[in-house]
């Protein structure tokens, strides 16, 4: 720690503790201790940025923290802790001493406060706030949902909302009550048990255009998400209302999790391809004993406007769906990653009252990377392009980044049918 060879030299101008140290045998000096004390009686500390043992970062806190029993006002706009995993950091001197009219930032983990009343007769200018609580942790009181929403009303500003497993309670009320306007909210985070997340969100009155909602909820059936989840998606999706690049779709189901991302899409440098979409909701949910993640989140892209689709980055073999073949009328550029090119390509039912020109009319761009192929056998996918072709709708642009083996004339068939054909061999790994 360095801060015993800098504190002397500037005594006057704002100070910005920042600490990052892990080391056991660091401790603060009588002279660092007087300093800290100094700065803190002329309130010249704007940031205190803790990270390290719980011992170190309770010195400096128990340092800038005044004597006696009056509150003083403090200017420090940003207070930051996160204490050693294991154990916490008591932050209720600091809480309990000091209005702090002027701190816009809040993050606390592994901390513990003695009550959450203290958050919210001392923070009221708050644009950022981030809260996690270890859901074990019995020495950390665990707030109600009338008090977490007591804090947020006190700070009507919050642009930025992290919220992690205890910090977000169960719900205590009737629901009656009206909703916590947050009109400023840009980002809301959210890693909890599922029906306390969502209690939250029942309770909360947000922008309909956010810039990023991510939702990690655990404890969270099935039939949650098709009845919970899949609907809550789709809501926010609509009310943001039609996107005028149009929505990019990313879906990764694995055996361990899924996850979903919707945003909207972004023009490349004039190229064919749209990229680096704008993601504006996550979710994320690991994936328990005998549940098909594929099954689910087929269920719960259902819910997504297919309309609005013009991208899309999966795993999924969406062709399978004959729903999602023929809703997404508009997805014009399709991401493929780590899929089976022999069985995601799919063979036309004579039976089906839809025509090679109806599936994906518009789909113009494919992109495919980290795939395999059983057997080498190239024939349904290069079917799948010919046909297109045939009904006057071909693939203008297809890119294959991979290890692979392509006879000649399977290539040549398929430089045919395609406008413009890129491969390994060209470089680069973009769009």
């Amino acid at each position: 720690m360095d801060w015993s060879q800098r504190y002397a030299r500037y005594r006057t101008a704002p100070l910005d503790l920042v600490l990052s140290d892990y080391a056991q045998n660091h401790r603060l000096d009588d002279g660092l201790r007087d300093a800290l004390q100094d700065r803190a009686a002329q309130d010249t500390i704007r940031r205190v940025h803790l990270t390290g043992t719980p011992g170190l970062i309770s010195s400096v806190i128990f340092s800038i923290v005044p004597k006696g029993e009056e509150t003083r006002s403090n200017s420090v706009e940003s207070f930051i802790v996160q204490g050693a995993v294991g154990s916490t950091v008591d932050v209720s001197a600091f809480f309990s001493r000091y209005r702090l009219p002027k701190l816009k930032c809040l993050r606390l983990d592994m901390w513990r406060i003695s009550t959450w009343n203290l958050l919210k007769s001392q923070t009221t200018s708050l644009n950022t706030l981030s809260l996690t609580i270890n859901d074990i942790d019995e020495q950390s009181p665990i707030p109600t949902l009338s008090q977490l929403l007591s804090i947020l009303s006190s700070n009507p500003l919050l642009q930025y909302l992290e919220l992690f497993h205890g910090s977000v309670p169960h719900d205590d009320g009737d629901g009656s009550s009206p909703r916590t306007q947050l009109r400023h909210l840009k980002e809301l985070h959210l890693k909890s048990d599922f029906r306390h997340a969502f209690g939250l969100l029942n309770r909360l009155e947000l922008l309909d255009k956010m810039d990023d909602l991510r939702l990690s909820p655990y404890r969270c059936s099935p039939s949650d998400l098709l009845q919970t989840v899949g609907p809550y998606i789709g809501d926010r999706v609509r009310r943001r209302g039609r996107s005028p690049s149009g929505l990019w779709l990313s879906a990764f189901p694995t055996s361990l999790a899924f996850c979903i991302k919707v945003g909207d899409a972004l023009k490349g440098n004039g190229t064919t391809w749209v990229d680096s979409p704008k993601w504006f909701i996550t979710v994320y949910r690991s994936v328990g004993p005998g549940e098909s993640a594929e099954k689910l989140w087929f269920d719960i892209i259902g819910h997504i406007p297919q309309e609005e689709v013009i991208g899309v980055t999966t795993t999924l073999p969406i062709l399978h769906s004959e729903e999602l073949r023929v809703q997404m009328c508009n997805l014009a550029h399709l991401r493929l990653e780590r899929v089976d090119l022999s069985t995601w390509i799919i063979e036309p039912d004579i039976h089906e009252p839809h025509t090679s020109n109806d599936i994906l009319p518009a789909l113009e761009s494919i992109f495919i990377t980290q795939f395999t192929l059983s057997g080498h056998d190239w024939s349904p996918f290069a079917n799948f392009l010919s046909r297109r072709a045939a009904v006057g709708n071909p693939i203008s642009f297809l890119r294959l980044i991979g290890h692979w083996h392509m006879d000649n004339d399977v290539l040549e068939g398929i430089k045919r049918v395609v406008k413009v054909f890129k491969d390994r061999r060209d470089g680069g790994d973009g769009y």
